[in-house]
């Protein structure tokens, strides 16, 4: 999973990326990093200098059982459809991204992206067996919510 956003705010950069493997007790193990980045010491005008990127040194991450288990029974009912994938933009200047990344047992990849604003994230493009579809639901969203507790570490400057 990667969760990036990027704007005029500060820090103008955020990142998470978690890489989690499911184990035969059916929790999902791995690591965390967590990061951002910001403009030098002269704030934005420092841009041309270059973006800066602070990142946490890989932290353990364990996601129980019962939360693995609510995220892909939410997940498997998200709807469906044919079509384009146009991200919901209601504003300038905030741009995040949302990838979850899932390798099914049989080895095929199923993936979830969202670059849409707004707490749903939706609409969301889902990549199956190499083909599109378009998520218009808030399904996703939700089912992310019950890994979340697992996954942050408030005390990073990231998630204040």
């Amino acid at each position: 999973m990667n969760d990036h956003w990027f704007g005029f705010s500060w820090p103008p950069e955020v990142d998470a990326e978690y890489r989690l493997t499911r184990t035969a007790d059916g929790d999902l193990r791995g690591t965390g990093v967590l990061g951002n980045g910001y403009y030098g010491p002269t704030g934005w005008d420092s841009y041309r200098t270059g973006m800066r990127h602070e990142r946490t040194r890989p932290f353990p991450v364990s996601v129980p059982d019962t939360a693995v288990q609510a995220f892909l029974a939410l997940l498997e009912t998200a709807p469906l459809a044919t079509g384009g994938y146009v991200p919901h933009m209601e504003y300038t200047d905030s741009y995040p991204e949302l990838t979850l990344r899932i390798r099914t047992i049989d080895g095929r990849i199923i993936e979830f992206f969202s670059s849409s604003q707004g707490r749903s994230r939706s609409p969301w493009k889902v990549t199956v067996a190499g083909l599109s579809y378009v998520c218009d639901s808030d399904i996703p969203q939700r089912a992310v919510a019950h890994l979340v507790p697992f996954l942050t570490r408030p005390e990073h400057p990231v998630y204040r």
